[in-house]
């Protein structure tokens, strides 16, 4: 069944800079597998994709859970600061406990988890820099630390994906767990179909686009520039496509 979110449940925050975006209070409807879904938005096209938030491309297949993780951090700290940094992937590829260790396996989620509960203060990537294997954990020097916030989330939007639209206006990137079985064949256009097998793979969300006929999340990939829209991909909002929805956390930074 069909049903409209009062536009007086939504939150009154501040416009986020550099948060580029079409200034227009409307409802949207999204097509779900249960009918069209009013959602009261205030930006009807939005992103984080600016350099002073989000860096490049990373050009690797492997430990995504770590990249879109730490890429999230860098784009929350840059947020809180004005200062965009790379912190170090490599320390959380060498350091976070089990099952998230290394190089094979792990879980978004619980990297976050791990994030946090260890008290882990992240270093400058040039301090820890990036070998692409799983070493012995070192204890870095580096002039700035970062570390996750109490507030951290991890949440199912399966059939609330217009909360996901609200907090990549109002908060920042999202982490996200999916299907990406078949992206290799990725050229272009928006993903709608044939991307429902189970999660293998970490991205993070850093907009979206409602201005056209199919609405779709802007997907920050981690196979470099090559890949899809130069390193990103756009997945049709509403459908839970890719299992984007299912395990999705937000993080902010001290």
């Amino acid at each position: 069944m069909a049903f409209r979110v009062p536009s007086g449940s939504l939150p009154t925050l501040k416009k986020l800079k550099p948060f580029a975006y079409l200034e227009i209070s409307i409802y949207v409807a999204l097509q779900t597998e249960a009918g069209p879904l009013f959602v009261g938005v205030e930006w009807k096209f939005g992103e984080w994709r600016d350099n002073s938030v989000v860096l490049v491309i990373w050009p690797t297949f492997k430990i995504t859970r770590a990249f879109s993780s730490v890429e999230t951090i860098e784009a929350m700290y840059a947020l809180k600061t004005g200062v965009l940094e790379q912190w170090s992937v490599q320390q959380v590829i060498d350091c976070a406990a089990a099952p998230n260790r290394g190089c094979g396996g792990g879980d978004t989620c619980l990297t976050v988890e791990w994030l946090y509960e260890s008290g882990a203060k992240i270093v400058l990537a040039q301090d820890y820099p990036f070998t692409g294997e799983t070493g012995e954990c070192k204890k870095a020097q580096s002039e700035k630390t970062v570390s996750i916030a109490k507030n951290f989330t991890c949440d199912s939007f399966v059939g609330e994906e217009y909360l996901m639209l609200l907090h990549l206006a109002h908060h920042g990137p999202l982490i996200a767990a999916v299907d990406a079985t078949g992206w290799q064949d990725y050229l272009g256009g928006i993903i709608q179909f044939n991307c429902d097998n189970e999660r293998n793979h970490a991205v993070q969300i850093v907009g979206y686009d409602l201005t056209g006929e199919i609405p779709y999340y802007i997907v920050r990939n981690s196979w470099g520039t090559e890949f899809g829209n130069d390193g990103y991909l756009n997945i049709v909002i509403g459908k839970n496509m890719c299992r984007i929805a299912e395990e999705v956390s937000a993080v902010d930074v001290i």
